[in-house]
């Protein structure tokens, strides 16, 4: 990835220095990124800074990732006008309505206190007073450069943190997006006492029933185009109701489609609520020729 503008960390720097009362958004759905970056920077700020630092999150922690440090901090509803928030600082969120907020988002982005966006997505919308989007394998790859280029410690439970966004969203080292500087940041980490038994138990083997029975369910509908290398599934409300599952216990079932020999593309479709659907791609090849 590239490193951060100099410019731009010296602008995230002062609003921090300026602020007292800060809040960290994920976004609804959490996976592992959103969590692990915005839990890393809560840490460096609060216990570092001494920065107030409140933590909102639509929806709760996935039980799979409740080995975190401090996910309990993680709230599903705050009032920013009574806590005195002056620092909005949203986490792995390409667009505002990811926040899942509706509600709130008024009120947390009122003209009264500044905003700053970290992303990795190339598809962010730049919804910010101050923008950090760059292209990595993660929003956690970015935030380690961030906690280093405001001069603080990662830590073990830093690492802990940032290695999970890191091993979940490049789906365990596998995916296209893993680059030599991911594996350098990772290789720190570890040294940095990242607990990668840990991570790798509670994500990927520890896996309950209803879980398994979804991916079943996910294996059995997938359907393939052998001419283009393309695999798509599809799950439903009635698929997870029937498992006993939510929608949070696909995370990693995709990565097993795309295992199927001579594959390029796999395309997992979920239905939300409110029919909505949800779209999880992972490419092999850069090019499809779709």
């Amino acid at each position: 990835m590239k490193k951060i503008p100099p410019e731009k960390l010296n602008q995230i720097k002062k609003l921090i220095t300026e602020s007292e009362q800060i809040l960290l958004i994920s976004h609804r759905k959490p996976d592992g990124d959103t969590l692990g970056a915005m839990l890393a920077l809560f840490l460096a700020l609060k216990f570092q800074l001494g920065k107030e630092v409140f933590l909102l999150c639509a929806d709760e922690v996935p039980e799979h990732f409740r080995f975190l440090p401090n996910f309990f901090e993680i709230k599903q509803e705050i009032d920013p006008e009574k806590k005195g928030i002056d620092l909005v600082i949203t986490v792995d969120v390409a667009v505002k309505a990811l926040l899942g907020l509706d509600d709130l988002l008024l009120s947390i982005f009122s003209h009264e206190r500044k905003t700053i966006n970290i992303d990795h997505h190339h598809d962010n919308s730049s919804y910010a007073d101050l923008n950090l989007v760059l292209e990595s394998s993660s929003t956690s790859e970015i935030i380690f450069h961030l906690i280093s280029g405001l001069g603080l410690k990662v830590d073990s439970k830093i690492a802990t943190c940032l290695l999970t966004g890191i091993y979940t969203d490049t789906g365990s080292f596998q995916n296209d997006n893993t680059t030599p500087e991911t594996f350098r940041i990772a290789s720190q980490l570890i040294l940095k006492g990242a607990r990668l038994g840990l991570i790798n138990r509670n994500v990927f083997r520890n896996k309950p029933i209803s879980r398994l029975r979804l991916w079943g369910r996910a294996l059995s509908h997938v359907q393939r185009d052998q001419k283009r290398g393309v695999n798509v599934s599809v799950i439903t409300q009635k698929d997870l109701e029937e498992c006993g599952a939510t929608l949070e216990d696909l995370e990693g079932v995709v990565n097993m489609i795309n295992a199927i020999p001579d594959t390029r593309a796999t395309i997992l479709l979920s239905e939300q609520e409110k029919n909505e659907i949800k779209e999880r791609l992972i490419s092999t090849y850069t090019a499809l020729g779709m």
